[in-house]
């Protein structure tokens, strides 16, 4: 399922994840660029090891606009490529 992100969600997003948290902004601007991104090539591209920790972080900041980060594991036999993406949250913005 590929996620299409409006140019208002991404501004809404971008605007919310403090400009000192430079990992949790390449993996918001990686997965908008890359949706459905193996754990492999997001940690390659933007240098993270940590994905779930940098991913727990980035998602405080985006449920405030109704987004958030998260992972599938497909139909295959492979178990390191995990599939990222930014997904809306079901009922909107979380106001919390």
């Amino acid at each position: 399922m590929e996620l299409e992100i409006t140019t208002e969600q991404l501004n809404a997003a971008l605007s919310v994840v403090p400009k000192k948290s430079g990992q949790a902004l390449s993996l918001l601007t990686h997965l908008v660029e890359h949706p459905e991104a193996t754990s492999q090539n997001l940690s390659m591209a933007t240098g993270i090891r940590n994905l779930s920790n940098t991913t727990k972080t980035l998602n405080r900041h985006l449920r405030r606009v109704g987004l958030f980060v998260a992972c599938v594991r497909p139909l295959t036999p492979e178990p390191s490529e995990w599939l990222w993406s930014v997904y809306p949250l079901q009922g909107g913005v979380d106001h919390v």
